[in-house]
């Protein structure tokens, strides 16, 4: 039963992601032909943000992640999308490679990340972490 109920998380996790994808990569490529291709990265990456965080509060996991929640995803996409931004950078510049297929690059290496530390925060056990993190232990008085 535990196996299925994981299961059913990572489905809806690839679901929603598949989603969020279509949506900033539509708004990537509608973004190219008036931005440079690291701002138009850029809006469609920080909308994507948002986005993400309510399929998978309300979708994926059901959970809000706690108090710190949304700083979590903030601050995992944060770190993904300076690696994104240094991989989509490395596709164009290095490679030479076509910008339009920038994002699904950087999106290959960084979604196994990804799943990892958002299914870090929105684990069950997140808010007795966070009602710890709160509240002072008694050795702290």
């Amino acid at each position: 039963m535990k196996l299925a109920a994981h299961r059913n998380g990572f489905l809806k996790f690839l679901a929603s992601g598949a989603f969020n994808t279509l949506a900033t990569y539509i708004l990537y490529l509608a973004l190219l032909p008036v931005l440079p291709y690291r701002w138009s990265y850029t809006i469609s990456y920080v909308l994507g943000i948002a986005l993400a965080y309510l399929l998978y509060r309300y979708l994926v996991f059901g959970s809000s992640g706690g108090r710190y929640g949304p700083l979590w995803v903030a601050l995992i996409y944060l770190f993904q999308y300076l690696l994104g931004l240094g991989l989509v950078s490395l596709w164009v510049q290095v490679l030479e490679a076509p910008a339009g297929w920038a994002p699904a690059f950087a999106i290959a290496i960084s979604m196994p990340l990804s799943y990892a530390l958002n299914r870090w925060v929105f684990r069950p056990d997140k808010k007795n972490i966070d009602a710890q993190i709160a509240a002072p232990s008694a050795h702290d008085k």
